[in-house]
């Protein structure tokens, strides 16, 4: 339904997929079965993930209204060109220059009359999709700043148009926490009594590909100089995890936590970080060494909650640091004891906005927004917005507004808000608290 108009096809988000690996039962097979009926919160929606994008639109003749593609993205040729959108726009708005009634009236006949066409006539919107460090390497070409011409003709060329990722900058935010944890209610923090076991655990498994592996496994050799290291990962393996899993090994067997992610990136904290948080939930009393996202420290956890190797200089004076810390037992709890009731209520806080349960509805998420932006773009071609090129760049949109120069600051304001979700595909800082984030209000 569009305003108080109502489609013939009552589907307004029809969600494809550039291939089937990426719904295949390895990666991501709920997108198969997800009942969108439970998506109440959006336009309705429906997800086609057991055939790739070109063959259900093609063999079964449906015209989706967007494409995802996993990590490795580039320019889909299934999708509908920026010319067909274009001519769909132009006949839309000799639509609305021909409708001479009041404005209300005259909106809702211009709804009635081509508001499905144009609807199905835009350009099927491309999601990007990545939860993983290779993100970084993928969305320099995507962006566009207001100072750079040529970030601003790129992103004027993409045709990428929903970013869905681990960045508190996408449009659509996921994360690696997939259980609760509240360590201020915790009647059990600190208190089991952990086996004879001194040193580091680590879980290292990857110790070849890219960089930051290597070097990780590298830190670890280091510090097997001053403190011992069990090994459960396969790089090195000189311990075996018990049947109840790596869980059960860090509540009951760990002194130390090597929780190293696999590549160093911004907001990238992934279930490494958070599997120690865990532990010292259920009781364990150990400590967690860090290494990964340089701005963990910016989402609100205490300092106390980890031992962050950037606060050192070397893994050199990280290794004598730990040395001391495992050789003496009165250090290590003092150490311990810096994790206060307090800055456990902060642990939750921060976790809050991590929000478990928003793993649960990625579905949901993607077909609102699928839905959200096609309007906003459907409210800005109605009012006269048209561009050659796959999507609106700031320069185009600062010289289409000088039409509104009679608007007030809050009219101008609103139309900026439209034009961010028509063409956004990443967000200011913080966005993370959005409507399709943590901002999302669950039944």
């Amino acid at each position: 339904m569009l305003g108080n108009t109502k489609f013939s096809d009552p589907i307004m988000a029809k969600l494809g997929f550039q291939d089937t690996w990426t719904t295949s039962d390895s990666m991501f097979s709920y997108f198969r079965t997800f009942d969108t009926s439970k998506c109440t919160r959006q336009h309705s929606s429906k997800i086609y993930g057991d055939k790739s994008a070109d063959i259900v639109s093609k063999e079964r003749g449906l015209n989706l209204d967007a494409v995802l593609v996993l990590c490795e993205y580039s320019q889909p040729f299934f999708l509908s060109t920026k010319e067909e959108e274009l001519r769909n726009i132009e006949v839309f708005q000799r639509v609305i220059e021909l409708e001479s009634s009041q404005s209300l009236i005259r909106s809702h006949k211009i709804d009635e009359l081509y508001g499905e066409n144009m609807w199905r006539g835009m350009r099927r919107l491309s999601i990007f999709m990545c939860s993983e460090a290779v993100l970084h390497e993928n969305i320099q070409p995507l962006t566009q700043t207001v100072s750079d011409i040529e970030s601003m003709k790129r992103f004027s060329e993409s045709t990428a148009d929903i970013s869905v990722c681990y960045l508190s900058t996408c449009s659509v935010w996921v994360n690696y926490l997939y259980y609760p944890i509240e360590l201020a209610k915790s009647a059990f923090f600190g208190k089991k009594k952990r086996s004879g076991n001194s040193g580091i655990c680590a879980f290292v498994s990857n110790c070849k590909d890219g960089t930051y592996a290597k070097e990780r496994y590298q830190t670890l050799t280091t510090l097997s100089k001053f403190i011992p290291i069990r090994q459960y990962g396969r790089c090195g393996r000189n311990a075996q995890e018990g049947p109840d899993g790596k869980q059960f090994e860090l509540e009951n067997n760990c002194k130390f936590y090597f929780a190293a992610e696999n590549s160093i990136s911004k907001d990238y904290v992934t279930e490494k970080f958070f599997e120690g948080v865990k532990a010292l939930q259920n009781g364990a009393k150990l400590l967690i060494i860090y290494r990964g996202a340089q701005n963990i420290k910016d989402w609100g956890f205490p300092s106390s909650l980890f031992i962050d190797i950037n606060d050192f200089k070397s893994t050199e004076e990280l290794g004598a640091y730990l040395k001391e810390l495992n050789d003496n037992d009165e250090k290590f709890e003092k150490r311990f004891a810096q994790i206060t009731e307090e800055d456990r209520k902060k642990v939750d806080e921060v976790i809050n906005t991590f929000q478990y349960k928003l793993g649960a509805n990625i579905p949901c998420r993607i077909t609102k927004i699928i839905g959200e932006m096609k309007l906003a773009r459907y409210l800005l071609f109605k009012i006269g917005l048209k561009s050659i090129n796959n999507k609106v760049n700031y320069l185009e949109w600062n010289e289409f507004k000088r039409r509104f120069s009679d608007f007030g600051k809050e009219r101008i304001q609103i139309l900026d808000s439209i034009y961010h979700m028509a063409f956004g595909i990443f967000q200011s800082e913080g966005n993370y608290k959005n409507m399709f984030s943590s901002g999302w209000k669950f039944d």
